[in-house]
């Protein structure tokens, strides 16, 4: 099961880094991330992302899944009609965890009913 959040950054923020991070309270999420400026939400998953958190072998484990967009990284849109879409997911037992998305000092608010924390059953 897949949990989806939405992020629309500040004029501000076109000239920075954007990241994304999930922190796992429980289990083992993975972060899957794409970018539009179509009125039609997107869906990331595990097989249709722009960018994504999930391991790749060989590389290390790490206790938070974490993404940056570099500015000059060529999915990246900007602009008053450009959104971010995540999804959280988990292959394994229930997860819980906390979510959050900024640019430079500035954390900016995700979209799902205003949270930035969900659970994710087995």
């Amino acid at each position: 099961e897949y949990r989806y959040f939405s992020v629309r950054f500040p004029a501000a923020a076109h000239d920075q880094p954007l990241h994304f991070a999930v922190t796992p309270l429980t289990g083992d999420p993975d972060l899957y991330l794409a970018a539009s400026s179509q009125d039609t939400p997107v869906r990331p998953d595990k097989t249709d992302s722009t960018w994504s958190s999930a391991e790749q072998e060989g590389q290390p484990q790490h206790r938070y899944e974490h993404l940056t967009v570099a500015t000059s990284d060529r999915g990246r849109c900007s602009g008053s009609g450009c959104t971010y879409y995540l999804s959280v997911q988990a292959d394994h037992a229930p997860s819980t965890f906390s979510v959050v998305a900024w640019a430079g000092d500035t954390a900016v608010q995700l979209v799902e009913g205003g949270r930035q924390a969900g659970e994710l059953p087995a």
